[in-house]
């Protein structure tokens, strides 16, 4: 038998609602640097984004989804987006259901540098607890994310 986690009935049937709390966080980004970069991966990056962006046409959010490293499913592409060029500083707001170890995180991240240099990592809104994590306390909780991001950004 197949059934929706709660998390993705949330994204489908509250939408609003969960663009309302992402909104809280990230909109004093957008008006700094442009448009909001969604980056996901998976079944919950993608119908987050999927139903963050169907409820809020006012928004401009851009979209950047990664295939995890072992799909070779569906297509031959990386990464499906709706960003072509960066601007200087762009926020990145990586949003899952949750974090384990940081590792599809940290691949989500990469595929984003190595696109986009002057794209910058904001934080994760996980939607399992509904909140936003800025970068400094994921990095606090995750010390080799970090050390990752910190080189990307050494390197643009």
């Amino acid at each position: 038998m197949s059934y929706i986690t709660d998390m993705y009935e949330v994204m489908f049937h509250n939408a609003p609602l969960a663009i309302q709390k992402i909104k809280k966080y990230v909109d004093t980004l957008e008006d700094a640097h442009g448009p909001i970069i969604l980056a996901g991966t998976g079944m919950s990056g993608t119908a987050a984004i999927a139903a963050i962006k169907a409820h809020d046409a006012d928004n401009d959010f851009r979209i950047f989804i990664v295939r995890k490293e072992h799909d070779d499913t569906h297509s031959m592409c990386r990464v499906e987006t709706s960003v072509i060029i960066s601007a200087y500083n762009q926020p990145v707001v990586f949003i899952d259901d949750l974090i384990d170890t940081g590792a599809t995180q940290l691949h989500v991240i990469k595929q984003i540098y190595k696109r986009f240099t002057h794209a910058r990592y904001e934080g994760t809104f996980l939607m399992a607890r509904g909140f936003f994590q800025s970068r400094e306390e994921i990095f606090l909780a995750y010390p080799s994310l970090e050390a990752s991001v910190r080189r990307f950004e050494v390197n643009l």
